[in-house]
């Protein structure tokens, strides 16, 4: 969070901030797929409909470190436990979610199944939406047959 912080504090136009976003998202393989445009469009909305204000303001709320916040992760799934049967799909250039904080997710809560899809990023339902889907319905399917 404070990366974030730190680059809306450097540039109010916000587009650094908007810059940060989509690489900390996408994979660098999606990114250069994109058309200048969707990229140019996604940057201007990101700037005219925010403010360094209001994104500090986000960002201070979203960052919780001494684990008291009830909806953090690791919080939810002490909660959830290992009563649940579930999967996790990662993306192999995840950086908001490594696939190391993947695994270490996956075993609190005793994951049968992690994937990691190859040159995704954070939006493995973007990127990947059929190896995620597959993905998902083959668990699904052997889970529930």
């Amino acid at each position: 969070m404070e990366s974030f912080k730190d680059v809306v504090r450097s540039d109010p136009s916000l587009r650094s901030f908007a810059w940060s976003i989509l690489l900390a998202t996408y994979s660098p393989e999606y990114l250069r797929q994109l058309p200048k445009e969707v990229l140019d469009r996604f940057l201007n909305h990101v700037a005219s409909n925010n403010s360094p204000e209001g994104l500090l303001s986000i960002l201070e709320l979203a960052e919780v470190s001494d684990g008291s916040d009830p909806w953090h992760v690791a919080n939810m799934a002490d909660r959830i436990g290992t009563s649940v049967v579930s999967k996790l799909c990662v993306g192999e250039f995840d950086r908001m979610a490594p696939e190391s904080a993947a695994r270490d997710l996956a075993d609190k809560l005793g994951c049968q199944e992690i994937d990691v899809l190859p040159n995704c990023g954070h939006a493995v339902v973007v990127e990947a939406a059929r190896a995620w889907k597959d993905s998902v319905l083959s668990f699904l399917d052997v889970k529930n047959p």
